[in-house]
């Protein structure tokens, strides 16, 4: 982030008007009570991660990155609002989930998030998966969201805006993958479908109110993000 910042602020500061922001759920939230149910964290919260806490685990490592790349970016943006065309947006999605860009990008292995799905697709006993939840959102839609905050008369412009749609586990994705793919079926384990959280309220809440009526328009599901997941995954292995 500095080195873009620097590289505007020599080369384009007067002609540069649109920059929008790769953020992050974790600058939002405190790492220490992502479990709390009590905690809500919105558009207007910043984790409390310092240059110290930042160097004592990975997850707060990553939390105070985002944290002082987002921050770089405010304040680059408020010391040269009043004299340029300069325009700043910070978009925060949760654990992207989506197809490739192209079904040729497909790998054994993919991106992390996703990555999740594609293990759980090819496993065959319950004992090779390990525990996970998160919150999610579809691909498509963190990128229509960086496409409309290039409009500079889009209200999102100037603001954080949070994007995401559905906490899951692993369990949410089993019951996708069991319920809408035959090829899958059988194959795969079942587990419990009680144990799924998605719709349910989990650890601490993100209350994204503001960001839904700055885009205006409809997030895809946790459905949708499983199943254009795996469609992609299966036309590469070539059952589908």
């Amino acid at each position: 982030m500095k080195g873009l910042l620097n590289c505007i602020e020599k080369h384009g500061k007067d002609s540069f008007e649109n920059l929008v922001m790769t953020s992050g759920l974790l600058v939002l939230i405190d790492p220490l009570k992502m479990g709390d149910s009590s905690m809500t964290f919105n558009e207007d919260s910043w984790n409390p991660v310092t240059w110290d806490s930042s160097r004592t685990d990975f997850i707060n490592a990553i939390a105070g990155a985002k944290k002082t790349a987002e921050q770089m970016g405010w304040d680059f943006y408020q010391k040269n609002k009043n004299t340029t065309k300069l325009k700043f947006t910070a978009i925060i999605p949760s654990n992207i989930l989506g197809p490739q860009l192209f079904d040729e990008d497909v790998h054994e292995h993919l991106n992390a998030s996703n990555e999740v799905v594609n293990q759980l697709m090819h496993a065959t006993e319950i004992g090779d998966i390990s525990p996970f939840a998160n919150r999610c959102v579809h691909v498509e839609d963190v990128a229509k969201a960086h496409v409309l905050s290039l409009d500079n008369n889009s209200p999102m412009v100037g603001n954080r805006i949070i994007v995401s749609t559905s906490n899951f586990n692993s369990q949410d994705i089993l019951n996708y993958l069991n319920d809408d793919f035959d090829i899958l079926r059988a194959n795969i384990p079942v587990g419990e479908r009680s144990d799924s959280i998605e719709n349910i309220s989990i650890g601490a809440k993100i209350d994204s109110t503001k960001s839904q009526k700055l885009l205006n328009f409809k997030l895809k599901s946790l459905k949708d993000c499983i199943d254009d997941t795996a469609s992609q995954v299966l036309r590469h292995d070539g059952k589908l």
